[in-house]
């Protein structure tokens, strides 16, 4: 069974299948034939128990019949009383033997076995005598010599009649038992022949199911293994699951394009993930710029106003008209420059410092732990400005205590994409509204809520945002690939699962489940 389980497993399905329907005609095609033999042999024998054993039984019987009648009619000749009634009984003599040699002519051209031939032999050798008694008989009755006609009838004739009989039952049971043994043989045929039939059956039965065993494990199985191996690639995003690959048929060669379609796939996914990538850092560089312009513009502003009082002072002290007054009013105006100054600069540099661990983050994809509300809020930091001249406010509320062993660069990618993604399609006609994160813990993992109170989602696109190139704004720079690139990285990535709830005209709400310590890549399949 192996043996045939490898040839099959070799076989183009191209071959399977037409071997298999191959087999279904032939199997029953022999079980036809072996009914349609057995059937005619049945028949055969019971035509010939028919014509051999029936017939010649029936003209056995009237032959035994009409002797009756002419044994009968010789001893009614002997006693009739004229000769009218001599000449009648003559007559039916006649008759009775015409027809006794009729029956009989017949019965001997049915006869089949030995036996019968033999005994039919000895019945007319004694028939021969009983003929010529009969006709003594006869004609001493003519002579009225009726005492010795009555004499030969009771004695002669009497015992040859009997043993005559006895030569017709032994005939008459010779043909009985050999329709018996015909009979026996023709029910042992059509056992024999049901047993034959029903042993064809059992194999044909047994056959095709094990060809449906073959086709099942090397066609039905492999197909849903693909089944279950898109579905999984579906419901985890990870690219990296490879089909199990083996035989040489159709399937397998579907399995090998279909992992060589999902390597590529993997390759252009992370060819967009670091695409991606840039993107951010591109954002990131531009909030770099607008938020630290801000208080590197004020700490210049206020070194030039120092260096000036300081040249005005120096002025005065070479003049030597420094009074009390004027060194009271420069050490005023430099307290008060520095108290600006000096907020300022701790401002840029901590401002530097989360643009700095943000990009580190994003471009590493180094795996570390951390808390969970320093990474937000270095990611807001690198977002305020995109919200600056608008009424969108961005709020976050995160347990201090939330820490995590996972990848601080996605989950940075993940806010500033879903923040983007708010931007773009939730307050595309408004410049007013809310963005907020929130997250707490939930055991072993922490669930975190991105909120806006945008336009919405409508019900036909919900269950379609994170397919990939689907998007709403085709032909305005949508790329339909920013979701689908969360979702790849929370299941894949990072082992987390994501859902979108929405209202359309009210709200949209993304909620990730991650766990507080990330799995390792390979146990990421699901």
């Amino acid at each position: 069974m192996s043996i045939l389980n490898y040839t099959f497993r070799k076989m183009k399905i191209a071959r399977k299948i037409p071997a298999a329907i191959s087999v279904f005609i032939i199997l029953p095609l022999v079980i036809a034939l072996v009914a349609m033999s057995s059937t005619d042999t049945i028949n055969k024998n019971g035509q010939k128990i028919y014509d051999n054993y029936l017939i010649s039984f029936v003209n056995l019987t009237d032959a035994r019949k009409y002797l009756y009648e002419e044994f009968v009619l010789i001893k009614s000749h002997i006693i009739s009383p004229d000769d009218k009634s001599m000449r009648h009984a003559e007559q039916q003599i006649n008759k009775a033997s015409f027809n006794f040699h009729q029956s009989l002519n017949k019965f001997e051209q049915t006869l089949d076995t030995g036996e019968e031939t033999k005994l039919l032999y000895e019945f007319k050798t004694k028939l021969k005598v009983f003929e010529e008694l009969a006709a003594r008989i006869i004609v001493l009755s003519q002579k009225n010599q009726d005492i010795e006609a009555g004499r030969l009838a009771n004695d002669e004739y009497r015992v040859i009649f009997d043993d005559m009989q006895i030569n017709i039952e032994g005939m008459l049971h010779t043909n009985i038992v050999g329709a018996q043994n015909l009979y026996s043989n023709n029910q042992q045929h059509f056992q024999d022949s049901r047993s034959i039939i029903i042993l064809v059956t059992t194999i044909l039965i047994t056959i095709g199911l094990f060809i449906g065993w073959l086709l099942i494990r090397t066609i039905l199985e492999p197909l849903l293994n693909i089944q279950r191996h898109i579905a999984n690639l579906t419901s985890s995003g990870d690219l990296l699951q490879q089909l199990e690959i083996e035989g040489k048929d159709e399937i397998t060669e579907l399995s090998e394009a279909f992992n060589k379609m999902i390597a590529s796939l993997y390759h252009t996914q992370s060819k967009l993930i670091q695409a991606e990538k840039l993107t951010s850092l591109g954002s990131l560089v531009a909030g770099v710029s607008h938020e630290i312009n801000t208080p590197l513009g004020i700490s210049i502003t206020m070194g030039s106003t120092i260096k000036d009082n300081f040249q005005k002072f120096s002025t005065l002290l070479k003049t030597g008209k420094v009074r009390r007054t004027d060194l009271e009013r420069l050490d005023k105006e430099i307290f008060e420059c520095l108290n600006i100054l000096l907020p300022s600069l701790d401002k840029a540099v901590i401002l530097i410092q989360s643009f700095k661990q943000v990009a580190v983050d994003q471009t590493s994809e180094s795996r570390r732990t951390f808390l969970l509300s320093d990474v937000v809020e270095e990611v807001v930091n690198t977002l305020h400005h995109k919200i600056k001249n608008t009424d969108i406010k961005f709020e976050y509320l995160i347990d201090k205590d939330i820490e995590m062993d996972s990848y601080p660069g996605h989950l940075g990618q993940i806010i500033t994409n879903l923040f983007n993604n708010a931007i773009i399609h939730g307050f595309d006609s408004t410049n007013s509204g809310v963005i907020s994160i929130s997250a707490k813990q939930n055991n072993s993992s922490v669930i975190i809520k991105f909120e806006d109170n945008g336009k919405g989602i409508s019900k036909e696109s919900i269950s379609k945002v994170f397919d990939p190139f689907y998007t709403t704004r085709l032909g305005e720079g949508g790329s339909g690939l920013g979701l689908n690139i969360i979702f790849n990285i929370v299941v894949s990535l990072m082992g987390g699962k994501i859902k979108v709830d929405s209202e359309l005209g009210k709200n949209t709400c993304f909620t990730l489940d991650f766990p507080l310590i990330s799995p390792q890549r390979g146990n990421l399949h699901m």
